[in-house]
């Protein structure tokens, strides 16, 4: 009779546990990152005694083996991957539409426009003073309009440096909390309910991570991951309980780069995925911007001031430069306070 109580006991106590697993999974269902969970329950067997000593001889009830995941590696996998290349295109995407306002915003064509019309309406009539004032009027603005647009990129450059150094830090943040998580998991007994929770946070965490870059994951047998930058080929990030930091770089041409930094070792990272290799990008079409509006301020000033020094004034005095430039070629602003 004991043994039947013993083993209807152990019954009662295991399906009160797995009563509880499933009250979790309920309580949790939409709780972001969450897995469900599975109670594995095993047989408690007797081992016999003197010749059969290792040999299970009955059944008495059953017991809780662990708690496991109802987690799909390759699933969440193919999540991550799609997050990494979702943010790189919006990203990229939120960059290019920068860039575009930055350009068309001060209506720079419009102002052009203008003064090419200014100037051919006194080209009809040079002694004009109205259309010498039109046309120096008209100058204004063009010059204007190219120095607003220029500091229009300078400042979207600027932005996206912020962003991007913002970036890093939260992915930094991301790799030293997940080294807490591994070290958490090699102190956890296996199954154990602490231990799917901590997988719960492990697999949060590295689909966080790949949505500000693409990255390659390895997991030991006890579950802790080893973390890549950039592809399988890319430098370690996390690995164990250590983790590296991850610094954004830019040189005076304005190309970006990113390194990660770990134990001793400075090592590049070429992010293909994630926001990062959005924000590269839109530094690198923030750049071609520039030097495309660099050369058409360039070639506007020099040609029309070769022009002008080709015609005279009023008095009949050779014609003097109507523009000069400041520390970049945007910077432009008008010579001439009188018509010319």
């Amino acid at each position: 009779m004991s043994d039947l109580l013993s083993i209807g006991a152990s019954g009662v106590r295991a399906y009160q546990t797995a009563l509880n697993t499933v009250s979790e999974n309920i309580a949790n269902t939409g709780t972001a990152g969450y897995t469900r969970w599975t109670t594995n329950l095993g047989q408690v067997t007797s081992i016999g005694s003197g010749i059969n000593a290792s040999v299970a001889t009955g059944s008495n009830g059953v017991t809780v083996t662990g708690i496991s995941r109802s987690a799909d590696t390759f699933r969440s996998l193919a999540v991550r991957n799609a997050g990494s290349d979702l943010a790189r295109t919006e990203t990229a995407a939120a960059w290019l539409g920068r860039i575009e306002t930055s350009l068309t915003d001060n209506k720079l064509g419009d102002r052009l426009t203008s003064f090419f019309s200014a100037a051919q309406t006194l080209s009809a009539d040079p002694t004009s003073v109205p259309a010498r004032s039109v046309m120096l009027e008209s100058a204004t603005s063009a010059a204007a309009a190219f120095t607003a647009t220029g500091k229009a990129l300078d400042t979207a450059a600027a932005d996206l440096d912020t962003a991007t150094r913002q970036a890093t830090q939260t992915l930094n943040s991301f790799g030293t909390a997940l080294a807490k998580v591994n070290d958490g998991i090699a102190r956890s007994q296996k199954g154990s309910t602490n231990a799917a929770q901590l997988g719960d946070q492990r697999d949060q965490l590295l689909e966080q991570m790949s949505t500000i870059t693409d990255i390659s994951t390895e997991f030991d047998d006890l579950g802790r991951a080893t973390v890549r930058l950039g592809g399988a080929s890319g430098p370690v990030f996390v690995a164990g309980p250590d983790a590296g930091n991850v610094s954004y770089l830019k040189n005076d041409e304005g190309a970006v780069g990113f390194v990660v930094q770990r134990t001793g070792t400075t090592s590049a990272v070429t992010p293909s995925g994630g926001a990062l290799a959005g924000y590269a990008e839109g530094a690198q079409k923030i750049v071609a911007a520039r030097d495309t509006l660099n050369g058409i301020a360039t070639d506007f000033t020099t040609q029309v001031n070769a022009i002008q020094a080709q015609g005279r004034d009023l008095d009949g005095n050779p014609g003097v430069p109507l523009f000069k430039t400041g520390d970049t070629p945007t910077s432009i602003a008008v010579a001439l306070t009188d018509p010319p």
